[in-house]
């Protein structure tokens, strides 16, 4: 998956995920851009896959820390789709109670009000 350049390499096995990121690797150098080892991190997803060594994993010259979740546009990706539903409902009723606040302010006139709904909605 890509977007921008945020980039996810999805591997059903640590070497199909080490062959992706080597086919990455190389088109990047391509282009003249290279990969950030500090911003590049890997997540097992499978129950099967534990970490019981390093959890430090390298392909090449790079050395990658394992970590349990990451953030992927926006949305917390590490398993447990309960944690991104409630992260969701929580931002939604911020913005609820925040366009609630300032629609019943007084300040804003009928006509203001009407394009405040119509730009905001």
């Amino acid at each position: 998956m890509a977007y921008a350049d945020d980039i996810v390499i999805i591997g059903r096995s640590l070497a199909s995920m080490k062959e992706g990121f080597q086919l990455l690797e190389e088109a990047s150098k391509e282009v003249g851009l290279v990969i950030n080892e500090g911003k590049t991190k890997y997540m097992v997803a499978a129950n099967t896959q534990n970490c019981s060594k390093s959890c430090a994993n390298e392909i090449g010259r790079y050395s990658f820390k394992r970590v349990h979740s990451y953030s992927y546009l926006g949305s917390l990706v590490n398993g447990d789709v309960l944690e991104e539903i409630t992260n969701r409902l929580v931002a939604a009723n911020r913005s609820y109670f925040r366009l609630k606040k300032i629609s019943l302010s007084h300040s804003y006139f009928p006509e203001r009000q009407k394009f405040f709904y119509i730009k905001h909605l």
